[in-house]
């Protein structure tokens, strides 16, 4: 999140695909509502998305996305970006760049999916396939993915002090003993899966009532499947994370850690997002909300 970041605009993607592709260069050129923190996106007339990194890490994950989707798309259900054409640097912006195609849909709004079957088992069977995929040459959780798939105790100094910036908002004595719950959970000891690593409502696309795509695999990586297992509490009411974890299959220490992630995510996030009035801090709170509501019930997922 503190990474220099460049501004780029409109200009600027207009030169890049007028002196790289000139074969598009009379396409209109517009930015379209962004949800992360990482990349400018500009759509490029009705088929393409133009993906401009604003920092160094972000231009080593359109990378890692290079490589690895049009591997992996086959075997996933819903649609992920597929990269069209790699963009070099220019005088104009120092980065690597690329053109993905266009994927149709809406952002995922959880006051209509929350409760929905059709969105769980979507999101199961995403996980489901994405976790059989062969892990050869995977890329290890690091910086470049924001180290997803960490044990949680990696995060532990990180989130105590993303609890203690929430004082005004939040119980933090109550945020710490949930934490060290969640801590005293055992690690993950089997063989790392692939993990998407951040399944909040931007990254996640809808038409009408189904889940059509999943978009941003900037933090992919192998590690903990409870990095993902967090979407339960960033995307579902009380009802659908229960069913969640029944349709997922996932035992008593990996939810425990999942909702761990999903405290630790949500703590950093907030104090970040909430100034500026981004999606994120939205998506935060309701993530927050949820885990106190299940552990201030002393749920059966504890």
């Amino acid at each position: 999140m503190e990474a220099a970041e460049i501004i780029v605009t409109e200009d600027i993607a207009r030169q890049l695909i007028k002196s790289q592709f000139p074969q598009w260069k009379n396409l209109p050129v517009r930015q379209i509502d962004n949800f992360g923190s990482d990349n400018t996106l500009y759509r490029l007339g009705d088929d393409w998305l133009i993906r401009l990194p604003r920092h160094q890490a972000a231009e080593q994950q359109l990378l890692k996305e290079h490589f690895w989707l049009k591997k992996m798309a086959p075997f996933l259900s819903v649609s992920v970006p597929m990269p069209v054409s790699a963009g070099k640097p220019s005088e104009e912006y120092p980065f690597q760049w690329s053109v993905y195609r266009w994927i149709e849909g809406d952002i995922y709004k959880a006051d209509r999916f929350k409760d929905s079957d059709e969105a769980v088992w979507s999101i199961v069977r995403f996980l489901s396939e994405l976790q059989k995929i062969d892990t050869t040459n995977a890329p290890q959780p690091g910086e470049e993915n924001n180290f997803r798939g960490v044990p949680l105790a990696v995060r532990d100094a990180q989130t105590r002090i993303a609890i203690k910036d929430l004082a005004d908002v939040y119980d933090g004595n109550l945020l710490t003993e949930i934490w060290d719950f969640a801590l005293k959970t055992p690690a993950w000891n089997r063989k790392p899966v692939w993990i998407h690593g951040d399944l909040h409502w931007g990254n996640i696309l809808t038409n009408e009532d189904q889940i059509v795509g999943v978009i941003d695999f900037g933090c992919l990586g192998v590690g903990d499947p409870a990095t993902d297992v967090m979407a339960a509490w960033v995307l579902f009411s009380p009802e659908a994370r229960k069913e969640f974890k029944q349709a997922l299959n996932v035992d008593n220490d990996t939810w425990v850690r999942g909702m761990g992630w999903a405290l630790s995510w949500a703590a950093i996030a907030l104090p970040y997002y909430l100034p500026k009035k981004h999606l994120l801090a939205d998506i935060a709170t309701f993530t927050m909300n949820n885990i106190l509501a299940d552990y201030r019930q002393n749920s059966r997922f504890f």
